[in-house]
């Protein structure tokens, strides 16, 4: 279908050209007509009618024709623009009530950390871990964990600097958590990188546990990530990651683990900060 400027502008061209064989038949009629009196004798020929109203039309041809290119290349800066929006988003993601890696920790606080993260085949990753603490953890008592494995990639030619996470939440049927996190990942990103990043839920209470309030989070069906950044060029934009998610109840074989939550989908929406404060929509 045909933008409403590129009809717009065939409307104004129809309109001219139906307006310029008008002025060719009464340029024809006049001339053809003895004037009545001699301050109506026209003082020049039908020719010169003609030339001046098709440098008049050729003016406004060239105008269109300017303000469609206009048009056309600002469609390409805005496009071009897009590509250096900067955008995380997730390539990966796992929610697991287990998990078959193990995490040491200097000390327990709701933190952003890196941490040694063994896989159950052993292997040793270096991987971002950040720590919630969902209640008044007492470390005398059991403590649950509930952990969540998400991979980030990011999709920007802007280069960008500590982002910081400044919430988490989950949403469910009749069920809205939302966690201040405030905290920043001391790291920088550029084209195409990923990195692995794990949050580690703690709590007395277990999860598992249809009335407590960290089970809550199994329920919920999405989880929402607010996210900060800055580019080197000194510009704060704000990202809103949202991931659904569903969850599966029965054990799977190849995993032997319990509650696994899976990716659906993604959505995200970025925010460049101006110059007066205010934020304006750049994807969604």
């Amino acid at each position: 279908m045909k933008n409403k400027n590129q009809l717009g502008n065939q409307k104004i061209l129809l309109t001219w050209i139906v307006c310029m064989i008008g002025f060719l038949a009464i340029t024809q009629i006049l001339f053809s007509i003895q004037a009545p009196c001699k301050w109506l004798e026209a003082v020049w020929g039908a020719g010169d009618f003609i030339a001046f109203i098709g440098t008049v039309t050729l003016g406004i041809v060239a105008w269109l024709q300017s303000k469609m290119a206009n048009e056309t290349s600002q469609k390409l800066i805005d496009l071009q623009a897009t590509e250096y929006l900067p955008v995380i988003t997730l390539r990966d993601f796992v929610g697991l009530t287990k998990l078959g890696v193990t995490s040491v920790y200097e000390d327990i606080k709701t933190d952003i950390c890196i941490a040694e993260m063994r896989k159950p085949d052993k292997e040793l990753i270096l991987a971002y871990v950040l720590n919630i603490l969902c209640d008044e953890l007492d470390l005398n008592k059991t403590i649950y964990s509930r952990i969540y494995e998400l991979h980030f990639k990011y999709l920007s030619k802007t280069v960008i600097s500590t982002p910081v996470i400044k919430s988490i939440s989950f949403l469910g049927n009749n069920f809205n958590k939302k966690f201040l996190i405030n905290k920043s990942i001391d790291m920088s990103l550029f084209n195409e990188q990923e990195f692995q990043f794990y949050i580690y839920f703690l709590s007395n209470s277990d999860f598992l546990l249809a009335d407590s309030l960290p089970g809550k989070l199994i329920e919920a069906g999405k989880m929402v990530i607010d996210l900060e950044f800055e580019s080197l060029t000194h510009k704060k934009y704000y990202e809103k990651l949202t991931v659904s998610k569903h969850l599966v109840v029965k054990p799977e074989k190849d995993l032997n683990m319990e509650n696994i939550e899976r990716l659906i989908s993604t959505s995200y929406e970025v925010k460049e900060e101006l110059a007066n404060g205010k934020n304006e929509n750049g994807v969604d």
